[in-house]
């Protein structure tokens, strides 16, 4: 009976891609000495520190964006080596060159301290809420107002662009709205406070637009791909 009273019907739901890419990699790989199973590790790391929001717990998004890479990995397996699991998922907001220093660790408190800082003052900001009339969605009616006062940051994806100059990244894109408005103005106050340091900020790299867009990078083809289709 104790067991019955402790069983739980309703299981997360899950996937099997991360899984299924671990062991594929791990059969496939390269048993050589050759440079080329370690061209991917040598690339050159120009900034300190990048900013961004990891996007593991996203359990929806991620779960869509393994769809897309079921479906391109279909027509070709060996993309599997350009599949960023969800763990390891990130939406990057800054890329940061901090200045040499003797204890890096103070800087990224410092910087950490940073975003501690603009994130309450642009998001924790209480509301009142405004009440709509007719309606059936409680977080409809309260205008999007949760029950401690605060407008929860929500930013929708739905596009899907390819960046760099060999095509080597796919990234899933923001629509824009006022989530994603919130989200630019969150990311140019960070900018500016972290330049007022003397330190150079950049937003992630974008073939498409010169100011910053939600966008999360989720297939990134490794240097040595070419050399995997041989």
């Amino acid at each position: 009976d104790s067991a019955f009273d402790n069983y739980n019907p309703i299981r997360d739901e899950s996937s099997e891609m991360p899984d299924y890419i671990a062991s594929y990699i791990e059969n496939t790989m390269r048993t050589d000495d050759s440079d080329e199973t370690t061209t991917t590790t040598t690339k050159t790391i120009t900034y300190s520190h990048m900013i961004g929001i990891p996007m593991d717990e996203c359990h929806e998004l991620t779960l869509e964006l393994e769809s897309v890479q079921r479906a391109i990995l279909y027509h070709c397996p060996l993309l599997v080596h350009a599949c960023i699991v969800p763990a390891v998922t990130r939406m990057p907001l800054l890329y940061v060159s901090a200045p040499p220093h003797n204890n890096m660790a103070s800087v990224t408190q410092k910087l950490h301290r940073i975003v501690e800082r603009v994130v309450q003052e642009q998001l924790y900001v209480k509301e009142a809420p405004t009440p709509i009339v007719d309606c059936e969605n409680e977080d409809e009616i309260m205008g999007g107002i949760n029950k401690d006062g605060y407008k929860p940051l929500l930013v929708s994806f739905e596009n899907l662009e390819i960046d760099g100059a060999g095509n080597q990244v796919l990234s899933t894109v923001g629509i824009k709205d006022q989530g994603s408005e919130r989200l630019v103005s969150l990311v140019n106050a960070l900018k500016q406070e972290i330049q007022a340091l003397g330190w150079k900020v950049m937003f992630p790299p974008d073939d498409h637009a010169s100011k910053f867009r939600p966008r999360i990078p989720f297939m990134r083809l490794p240097e040595n791909f070419l050399q995997l289709l041989d």
